[in-house]
């Protein structure tokens, strides 16, 4: 996605968040008509991976911003709590497609979602992206660590702790330590 103006990102946001709570509820948007039709189960994949693919082209837009249009993006994700669930599942998405920069993209959907929903979600998905990206073979801790340097050092509602705080101490966390580090390649 080029970069866009604010009222481009809120348009993008606002498209993004109303086809993902349509989603949520088995309907997805007639394009021809703008009327919401059933999903039907044979294509519910496929609008799936459509929906991923543009969360991850939110994602990479996030990557590519300054700290300023970062807040911007995350103050325009946070009334949409459906498009919160899509971030926490564009986690693991990441992981399995491998789009270019897949990790970086990964942790820009945490940043975004900026533990709005329950951090423990949060935990088993970076968990999940973290032992994927060992087993490539990448240097994770650096990775987290700029990704805290890229998110707000504002606690989420649900959250004991900023996002960017989450990021930095994600490896000395207890979750980390218990459900994780054992998982992870020797070096």
């Amino acid at each position: 996605m080029a970069r866009r103006g604010e009222r481009g990102i809120e348009d993008f946001i606002a498209e993004l968040a109303t086809r993902y709570e349509a989603y949520t509820r088995n309907r997805v948007r007639d394009d021809k008509t703008g009327e919401e039709i059933i999903v039907p189960v044979s294509e519910n994949k496929k609008v799936h991976e459509e929906l991923q693919r543009r969360i991850d082209e939110l994602c990479a837009l996030y990557l590519s911003v300054s700290d300023e249009e970062r807040d911007f993006i995350r103050n325009l994700v946070r009334p949409h709590r459906p498009l919160h669930n899509g971030l926490l599942r564009h986690i693991g998405w990441t992981a399995q497609h491998k789009p270019p920069d897949w990790l970086r993209r990964g942790l820009a959907a945490a940043s975004i979602e900026d533990n709005r929903e329950d951090f423990r979600d949060t935990f088993v998905a970076l968990g999940g992206l973290y032992q994927e990206a060992a087993r490539s073979g990448i240097d994770v801790s650096d990775r987290f660590q700029e990704a805290a340097r890229f998110s707000s050092a504002i606690p989420g509602p649900l959250s004991p702790t900023s996002m960017r705080a989450f990021f930095s101490d994600f490896e000395r966390s207890e979750f980390f330590k218990q459900s994780i580090q054992s998982k992870l390649p020797r070096k």
